[in-house]
């Protein structure tokens, strides 16, 4: 039902040419690909458009374009593409026969596709990233959760509905809060960087953003 709604808001592309990638657009643009069905496929996301659109090109041609989060029916399936507050946490193919998913490869030249090249080339260094951003988030969301607590119950409806409000026994110096927002803001585009989400280690992110 979700992904019929989603197939519903995708347009006719206008048949414009694919605009080459280079590494410096690694900085506002997504880009990743994928052969199926005969034909190059080509999601194309621009960060700052504030319509939240996604592209899809085939063989180097517009497509496609949607609203995100976006589910373009292509043959024998579909390509979904989702973004979260610091990149994008969802490129894959879905085929309709069996539901397998596929990621899509990130662009040559894109901070994405180095990542995933750090993963080929230094699995231990990787691995070792990827759980110390998990730790960096997990934590931040500790002391984070008890502050929104305790802004939530200072306004006054709150207050009067739960006979007061409530003070957070945790206090953070400001050097602390300040590392752990940019410990947090680096650790969520390195787990933007390989499209990895999840409800609760990323739930705090939008504190960053």
């Amino acid at each position: 039902m979700v992904r019929k709604r989603r197939q519903r808001k995708v347009k006719p592309g206008d048949g414009s040419t694919l605009k080459a990638y280079k590494w410096w657009h690694s900085v506002y643009r997504s880009q990743f690909e994928i052969d199926h069905d005969g034909y190059r496929y080509t999601l194309d996301v621009d960060q700052f458009d504030w319509d939240e659109r996604a592209f899809l090109y085939r063989d180097g041609r517009q497509h496609a374009v949607s609203v995100m989060p976006a589910s373009f029916p292509v043959p024998g399936g579909l390509i979904e593409a989702a973004t979260s507050t610091y990149g994008m946490k969802r490129a894959h193919l879905v085929l309709e026969t069996d539901r397998s998913e596929t990621q899509l490869h990130a662009v040559p030249g894109s901070a994405e596709a180095w990542r995933a090249r750090l993963a080929v080339r230094h699995p231990v260094l990787s691995r070792s990233i990827s759980t110390a951003s998990i730790v960096i988030l997990l934590v931040a969301l500790a002391f984070w959760v008890p502050q929104a607590v305790e802004g939530l119950t200072h306004i006054p409806a709150v207050a009067d509905r739960i006979g007061g409000s409530w003070t957070s026994p945790v206090v953070l110096p400001s050097w602390l809060r300040t590392t752990l927002a940019v410990g947090g803001v680096i650790a969520a585009l390195e787990r933007a960087l390989q499209l990895r989400n999840h409800w609760l280690v990323d739930a705090d992110t939008w504190w960053f953003g």
